[in-house]
């Protein structure tokens, strides 16, 4: 029995759970993270294959499958996806993927726990404002050179 858990391990070790420990991702990560595996799993979808599981996500994009949860949660916060209700849980688009865009699941994901920094901090402290209208100017500029571009354009 040991040797075949051995050679099961061997041959699939994405499937190792040791420790659980998840990476400490930068913000930049988390955001490139989440639009990668929103675009893995509209793509999918697009080419009319079955919904996929997260250790199928995760070897797909080659990390483990404790690496992507916060991201699938986060995913399914801003309403993106939903889970089947089969096991194991497979992940579908909640909407129409056909006008879905990059800029505007980022924006969504940046937007996520936007109201658990006080309204009232914000009012009364200049660099904070100073910072806020930085983040608006930055998301005006994005959304007007990339907001266009949808997970479906060259999807196959």
């Amino acid at each position: 029995l040991v040797g075949a858990s051995i050679a099961f391990y061997h041959q699939y070790p994405e499937k190792i759970r040791a420790g659980r420990v998840r990476l400490k991702l930068s913000i930049g990560q988390q955001e490139e993270l989440s639009l990668a595996l929103a675009g893995s799993i509209i793509r999918n979808f697009h080419s009319g294959n079955e919904a996929m599981t997260a250790d199928e996500l995760a070897n797909e994009l080659k990390l483990s499958s404790v690496t992507i949860e916060d991201s699938l949660h986060s995913l399914q916060t801003i309403g993106l996806l939903v889970q089947t209700k089969q096991e194991p849980v497979r992940y579908l688009p909640s909407k129409s993927i056909k006008d879905c865009t990059l800029v505007e699941t980022w924006q969504a994901l940046r937007n996520l726990r936007v109201d658990e920094l006080s309204d009232n901090a914000s009012q009364n402290a200049p660099d904070l404002i100073r910072a806020s209208q930085f983040q608006t100017r930055l998301d005006e500029v994005i959304a007007r050179e990339l907001g266009s571009e949808k997970f479906i354009d060259n999807a196959n």
